[in-house]
């Protein structure tokens, strides 16, 4: 098992990361606006990929994982619309 990380190349944003055999590597990869890091493990809340240039191919140069500063970082949480939350039923309710 090969773990990887598929990230934008235009952005660095971590897109997903997951492990998968060697055979099916190559796979990962959807489309020509994205790359791969091999053999880390990742927080995407917390990381991200950062590269110097784009060579003339579109491929990241000097790529490497960093840490999100404070105000990159998104919730762990997503925000649940109140039509959608769950309802909090009590025995007075059950009982009407």
């Amino acid at each position: 098992m090969i773990k990887y990380i598929v990230y934008s190349k235009e952005t660095g944003e971590i897109l997903r990361s997951g492990g998968c055999s060697e055979r099916n590597l190559a796979r990962q990869i959807k489309s020509d606006k994205e790359a791969m890091l091999i053999g880390f493990n990742i927080n995407s809340l917390t990381q991200k990929v950062i590269f110097d240039v784009v060579s003339e191919e579109g491929t990241p140069i000097n790529p490497r994982l960093v840490d999100k500063e404070p105000n990159e970082r998104t919730s762990s949480s997503p925000t649940i619309p109140p039509n959608k939350q769950p309802a909090h039923i009590t025995e007075e309710d059950w009982s009407e």
